[in-house]
């Protein structure tokens, strides 16, 4: 039996964020941001639905959701090629 190898789900949510910011013809590092707290937004509100309760996104997914993206900037700014051939891969 042939097996078929997958890439983890992290992987498929952050080239939907490419594919976003590509499709916008805008920046990566101002495209991430609102989509990781859209995310972060949907998690909760499934959460609740499915739950009850909030479980899952604590602190560190919110910050972490708002600050990566203006650090994806910084380091496009002083990076800028090597950065652009790792989201562009």
């Amino acid at each position: 039996m042939k097996k078929i190898q997958e890439s983890p789900p992290s992987l498929r949510v952050g080239w939907f964020k490419v594919a976003i910011s590509k499709v916008l013809k805008r920046e990566f590092g101002k495209v991430k941001p609102y989509c990781d707290v859209s995310f972060v937004i949907t998690a909760a509100v499934l959460s609740f639905v499915f739950l009850g309760y909030l479980a899952g996104v604590r602190e560190g997914t919110v910050i972490s959701a708002i600050i990566i993206g203006p650090i994806v900037r910084i380091f496009k700014k002083y990076l800028g090629d090597y950065v652009d051939l790792i989201i562009e891969k």
